[in-house]
């Protein structure tokens, strides 16, 4: 759908038709980002979402099978007003068979296991939320506003509905100092939510955030980017899952690395080895390339 601002979605959902349900983030106090900080919260008008879907309808009708609804928390809008638009969604694409979106932890935690049995019954097929960090003390610093067994929590609740998850961690969330910490309790938790992807990102301090703040003070450290692989190997040393993707293939990361889980798991720590035993800069992404 064309759109006056920039669109932001998960890797998985590159090839994916955008559909912008609210505009901003309607908790967007994470010290770390910035990517919604000029936007008011706002959920838009029905008619002007339908507007988008007749001219979608007419251009892409049959060729439509997948759909990402956003911006950063979609999942805020009232759920009657989710249900219409993925009533409109199926009305406009009738071969459509996946739709994600972005979830917040707070926002599931909102929602009763029948609304969200509700929304799966109406075609929500994913939901991306943004895990960040397993660690109570990392997930403050960043001002998530929830502990690491609410996330869990509402994790359950996604899944319990039917609707499959996937969650975004950052790396380097702990700085220099918590980057063990980080890594081995966000693979702890991750394991207990048992998604269907794991999706990785590497921190990128933005100007205009609180964190830029705290790295001017000295009060917070980046890793390196052979820090940063360090902790990567951490986590997934202590990620058990059933069966995910993993993949780092944001633009963001220093490194990138895919594969499923568990099959692909010593590979991937075989290929991880390998660049720590030899870290030259051929294996990372330069830090002028690196999206946030």
């Amino acid at each position: 759908m064309p759109a006056k601002r920039p669109v932001f979605f998960p890797p998985l959902e590159a090839d994916t038709l955008f559909l912008r349900l609210t505009e901003g983030c309607s908790y967007n106090r994470c010290s770390f980002c910035a990517t919604y900080r000029d936007k008011a919260f706002r959920v838009r008008p029905l008619s002007e979402i339908k507007a988008e879907l007749e001219k979608g309808r007419d251009r892409y009708r049959d060729a439509v099978h997948r759909v990402f609804i956003g911006d950063g928390d979609p999942l805020a809008a009232e759920p009657r007003r989710i249900r219409e638009v993925l009533r409109a969604l199926r009305e406009a694409f009738p071969g459509l068979s996946h739709v994600g979106m972005y979830a917040t932890a707070r926002n599931l935690l909102e929602k009763t296991p029948r609304t969200l049995a509700g929304l799966r019954s109406a075609g929500l097929s994913t939901l991306y939320m943004g895990v960040e960090s397993g660690s109570d003390e990392v997930l403050r610093s960043l001002d998530k506003g929830v502990t690491a067994e609410e996330i869990l929590q509402a994790a359950r609740k996604a899944v319990d509905a039917g609707i499959q998850l996937s969650v975004l961690v950052v790396l380097g969330a702990g700085g220099r100092r918590k980057w063990r910490e980080h890594a081995e309790a966000t693979g702890r938790l991750l394991s207990e939510m048992d998604p269907r992807a794991v999706l990785l990102l590497t921190l990128k301090v933005i100007p205009g955030t609180p964190l830029y703040d705290a790295v001017k003070r000295g009060a917070f450290t980046p890793p390196t980017p052979v820090e940063s692989v360090l902790e990567l190997r951490a986590l997934l040393g202590a990620l058990h899952v059933t069966d995910a993707v993993f993949r780092s293939s944001h633009t963001s990361n220093y490194l990138k690395i895919s594969g499923r889980l568990p099959a692909e798991r010593e590979r991937l720590l075989h290929q991880l080895d390998r660049v720590l035993n030899n870290p030259t800069e051929d294996f990372f992404n330069p830090e002028y390339f690196r999206g946030s």
